[in-house]
């Protein structure tokens, strides 16, 4: 199972939401394993510190899901942070540990549009306003 943990689709109890259009069901034995995909404004929510759920989520990992990004979402969210934020790099070491970072085929450079969406996408968290769907991948 694929679930996005970003703000773009329906919300689900946890504050976090499931994209149902990438849903594929990962089956290992008997069991099923949710794949959670990162996009780089989650990323950088997580690495900003601006979300306890989702801190407690990458670093504890309660209900053993996979973690799944891009090396272009990863790109993107270390980029976007500003000058005047502080990279833990504790935090940045156990994203590494804890997510299965794919590669993309063709990385597209982060224009400052993109940057901005980002930033607006992450530093909303998960606030009740779901206005704004316009997220880009």
């Amino acid at each position: 199972m694929h679930i996005d943990i970003s703000d773009a689709d329906e919300q689900n109890t946890d504050g976090l939401s499931v994209d149902r259009a990438d849903f594929d069901d990962a089956v290992i034995g008997e069991t099923s394993i949710q794949e959670v995909f990162l996009n780089a404004s989650t990323i950088l929510r997580y690495l900003i510190g601006n979300d306890d759920q989702l801190e407690t989520l990458v670093m504890c990992n309660p209900a053993n899901q996979v973690f799944v990004t891009t090396d272009q979402d990863l790109y993107d969210a270390l980029a976007s942070m500003q000058s005047y934020e502080t990279l833990n790099k504790n935090k940045l070491v156990k994203l590494l540990e804890s997510v299965r970072v794919r590669p993309v085929d063709k990385r597209v450079i982060l224009t400052h549009e993109k940057l901005e969406d980002i930033r607006k996408e992450a530093l909303r968290g998960s606030a009740p306003d779901s206005s704004d769907k316009g997220h880009q991948d």
